[in-house]
């Protein structure tokens, strides 16, 4: 991947460094991971997927919430940004705030809080995240196998903003039942639970 960046430029060059970047991270070598994130962000500024990506890999990644609101921020500067792009990310980054030990932000309620009044199912979710919609309401909603993972999964990392890490684990476990394997959200729970076994793991 390091060879390979030299050769590509703009949403290529952007995928080599994000990937690379998450393979840094892996390895634990994670100030180099963060210098090739920011070079990705570089390459695509306007780019969404790299935004997606980079904050995707953070929710279970070793918590770095300078990095993780970076990357929110300059995913809200982007003015071709969809809504609903907005509200995943918020939603992202609220539950990446919680896994740092921080505070709620108020910011991102109040963004979440705005984009609320949609009708569609991204609406819902934003409502959601803003504590304004509760979790029956939201899955009472849900008309999709693909909706209906994503209320799992959210209600899961709600859970866990609240403290009840055994009650998120358990509704993650959900979120994998439902095989939805093309979705960000069964890659985050799967992750993260693969993450929490890694940590509870005291064998020699």
């Amino acid at each position: 991947w390091t060879e390979a960046r030299d050769q590509v430029e703009g949403a290529t060059g952007a995928i080599v460094e994000m990937r690379r970047g998450v393979l840094l991270d892996q390895l634990g070598r994670h100030e180099e991971a963060v210098d090739a994130f920011q070079s990705a962000m570089t390459f695509a500024p306007q780019w969404r997927d790299v935004y997606a990506g980079i904050l995707a890999h953070l929710v279970s990644a070793p918590v770095d919430i300078e990095l993780a609101s970076s990357v929110w921020r300059r995913s809200q500067l982007h003015l071709n940004l969809a809504p609903e792009w907005k509200v995943y990310f918020t939603l992202w980054i609220q539950f990446i705030t919680a896994r740092a030990g921080k505070r709620p932000v108020d910011e991102h309620r109040e963004l979440l809080r705005s984009l609320g009044g949609s009708p569609n199912w991204w609406g819902k979710l934003a409502s959601f995240g803003a504590g304004e919609l509760d979790y029956a309401g939201l899955l009472s909603v849900a008309s999709s196998l693909g909706e209906r993972t994503e209320a799992l999964y959210y209600q899961g990392t709600r859970l866990f903003i609240e403290g009840d890490e055994e009650g998120s684990r358990k509704q993650l476990e959900q979120v994998l039942d439902t095989n939805m394997v093309s979705f960000f959200e069964f890659e985050m729970a799967r992750k993260l639970l693969l993450e929490e076994s890694r940590s509870g793991d005291t064998t020699p």
